[in-house]
């Protein structure tokens, strides 16, 4: 229903949900979405506020963009409806972020059944944990050629999403 009432139906979703802050880099989101204009079958779905979503917002109309749908933050009972109408969950951090850690929106799209691309610092933690996990791909951060490459490989191969998918459920 919740996907049905936000247009998400019949393609292949990217969906972001959280913080829409200086350290995601999130108009490599954009820049990836306009490189990927032409492909009908792909929806970025951006959930969530901050800072830069005006920004964000300017940019997808200066484009012209289609091919990319806002929503507000959402109360956290609805965030389950967010991850399961997504394809792919994406995460994301800016080249300058450097963390020991592993966001935690990595282990609710792994809970939540669904692969992961990660546009992040090739030398942190995230893609060592998602190597492991085998639950999705890694991509350099604010690489929009490199994201939208990721995004066309995954909404091309079904098994790969299906494996990427599974392996994640297991190993959270």
């Amino acid at each position: 229903a919740f996907a049905r009432e936000h247009g998400l139906t019949g393609r292949f979703v990217v969906g972001y949900a959280g913080t829409l802050g200086m350290s995601q880099g999130m108009m490599t989101v954009v820049e990836a979405a306009a490189l990927l204009r032409g492909r009908d079958d792909v929806l970025f779905f951006i959930v969530g506020d901050g800072i830069e979503k005006p920004h964000l917002e300017a940019r997808v109309q200066e484009l012209g963009l289609r091919n990319v749908r806002f929503l507000g933050m959402q109360p956290r009972e609805v965030y389950p409806w967010v991850v399961a109408s997504c394809d792919v969950g994406l995460v994301l951090l800016n080249a300058r972020v450097r963390t020991p850690v592993v966001p935690s929106k990595i282990l609710s799209y792994m809970a939540g059944g669904r692969p992961i691309i990660a546009s992040v610092p090739l030398d942190g933690d995230v893609p060592q944990f998602i190597e492991e996990a085998e639950c999705g791909v890694c991509v350099p951060p604010e690489n929009p050629q490199a994201l939208a490459q990721a995004v066309v490989k995954l909404a091309e191969d079904a098994e790969a999403c299906q494996r990427y998918a599974v392996c994640g459920h297991k190993f959270v």
